[in-house]
């Protein structure tokens, strides 16, 4: 069963609201008989389950497919032109003469607006061959065209059902599902998905925001496309169980958003892969907030933004999974366990060769981590520990530091608001960067030495704040022997204790650096050291 989706680009309608009259009943008997069983054949059928009604909308572009419908099981066809209101107990049956395809990009499209409480039936390819005239074998095998069915049933609210075989394509084009149930707050029983050949964005925000079902169909392709998974269950709220992923070989984004929201999934699929794709795990259970534990991610060779923000704010896990990678890729893990507040144990984190923004926000907001990992790295690059622990409230021990040479921003903000952290690492480094330890130590009030600060060289906005609010600071060192300049220690031990010792051996005062001076304060300058 599918899912829901959270962004899309909607079209307003304007053209073509159709209403159809009243639907006549289907030959509903007297006496207590049965009413018959419609034969859908290989057009699509739609059963009320309560009053409901059909419109026919086009967007304002301009597409305009041909839709013909029947009251009658197919004895006869009409013309779709108006709203049409079902009632309950009635099969409404739908087929067009469309080789070339219902819809054709996101600004030339057609859906049919279902409200009410109904069951969908028979087959999607009717659409497009006349229901293989009236209910023969169907004559159109393969989707004909990119977009085909995209955003076909979009915000509807009365569909509580589709049956297994009304999407048989097994070979798919770019978008032709993309958005096909966006929004169908009440589905709660998805179709089967037979395709094994994907092709771009093709089930994209298929079941987005559809908040009723509870089971994903099976998906069983192993070789994906760009995007074929993305957002296709964002939103999905009471989904529970997600289907297996058994493919192999991914691509890029391909799984990005997949269970975006899913507040109710319980438990992951395997991911088995090896080697990954951009993106293609980006976001992937964000929000997923009943999931307690992770699955195994013991893909050695990564990608540019692989595992982004994949578990951000699960906040019911517990545990992380175990992360082999020894060589990094730009922004691979940002954001991956970022407010995860049960999380108690990092993952080893082995690499030694990192890379962009690699361990950016990675814990952030973790409150209840208590000990970081070692951090072997001795070169790095630019925003590398950038926010890495902000906010772990709970952290005791920080990771020893090694590198002697920093770059760009590669220390901001690590430990910010780390209020429990009590002793800081070395920081051995005496060739500085452009904020290279900026808002490190912010809000770590339970600091009481900060680590020697070795370089006499600096460079801009290097101790920028980075001692603010340490209130319980009462010991610093620098190497620095110039005069206070705010160019690199602007506000850097704003609000620390009211008395203290600074190591320093140039000629200006306590005041001008920003330690607190006058009446119950007690700071001296220490320049034997």
């Amino acid at each position: 069963m599918k899912k829901l989706k959270l962004f899309k680009t909607i079209l307003i309608p304007s053209f073509g609201v159709l209403t159809l009259g009243t639907i006549v009943a289907v030959a509903t008997s007297c006496g207590g008989d049965k009413t018959p069983v419609i034969d859908v054949g290989e057009n699509v059928g739609i059963t009320a389950n309560a009053s409901s009604t059909l419109t026919f909308v086009h967007n304002y572009v301009g597409n305009f497919p041909d839709l013909q419908y029947s009251t009658d099981g197919g004895n006869s066809w009409n013309t779709y032109s108006e709203e049409i209101s079902i009632s309950r107990g009635q099969t409404l049956l739908l087929k067009g003469n469309n080789p070339e395809g219902w819809s054709h990009s996101r600004s030339t499209y057609s859906y049919l607006s279902i409200s009410g409480n109904v069951s969908i039936s028979g087959n999607v390819m009717g659409l497009l061959d006349n229901g293989a005239i009236s209910g023969e074998e169907g004559n159109i095998a393969a989707i004909p065209c990119d977009y085909c069915f995209y955003d076909l049933f979009r915000n509807s609210t009365g569909i509580t059902s589709v049956s297994d075989d009304f999407l048989p394509a097994t070979v798919l084009k770019y978008n032709c599902y993309d958005g096909m149930f966006y929004g169908n707050t009440t589905l709660k029983i998805a179709p089967t998905l037979p395709a094994t050949n994907l092709a771009g964005n093709c089930y994209n925000y298929m079941f987005n925001g559809c908040s009723s079902l509870t089971a994903a169909p099976d998906l069983p392709a192993t070789s994906l496309a760009e995007n074929c998974y993305s957002d296709m269950f964002c939103g999905c709220s009471n989904l529970t169980t997600a289907p297996d992923l058994p493919a192999t070989s991914l691509a890029e984004n391909c799984y990005s958003n997949m269970f975006y929201g899913c507040s109710s999934l319980t438990a992951a699929p395997d991911l088995p892969v090896t080697t990954l794709a951009y993106g293609c795990y980006q976001n992937m259970f964000y929000g997923c907030s009943s999931l307690t534990a992770a699955p195994d991610l013991p893909a050695t060779s990564l990608a540019d933004y692989c595992y982004l923000g994949m578990f951000y704010d699960c906040s019911n896990l517990t545990t992380a999974p175990d992360l082999p990678a020894t060589t990094l890729t730009d922004y691979c893990y940002l954001s991956m366990f970022r407010g995860c507040s049960n999380l108690t144990t990092a993952p080893d984190l082995p690499a030694t060769s990192l890379a962009g923004n690699c361990y950016s926000y990675m814990f952030f907001d973790c409150s209840n981590l208590t000990t970081a990992p070692d951090l072997p790295a001795t070169t790095l690059v630019d925003y590398c520990y950038s926010y890495m622990f902000f906010d772990c409230s709970n952290l005791t021990t920080a990771p020893d530091l090694p590198a002697t040479t920093l770059v760009d921003y590669c220390y901001l903000s690590m430990f910010y608001g780390c209020s429990n952290l009590t002793t800081a690492p070395d920081l051995p480094a005496t060739s500085l960067a452009r904020n290279c330890y900026s808002y490190m130590f912010y809000g770590c009030s339970s600091l009481t030495a900060a680590p020697d600060l070795l370089a006499t060289t600096l460079a801009d906005y290097c101790y920028s704040y980075m001692f603010f609010d340490c209130n319980s600071l009462t010991s610093i060192r620098i190497g620095f022997s110039g005069n206070y300049n705010k160019l690199y220690f602007d506000k850097w031990v704003n609000s620390v204790s009211s008395s203290g010792t600074f190591y320093y051996k140039g000629s200006d005062t306590l005041a001008n650096f920003g330690f607190p001076t006058g009446e119950g304060t007690n700071w001296t300058i220490n320049q034997d050291w």
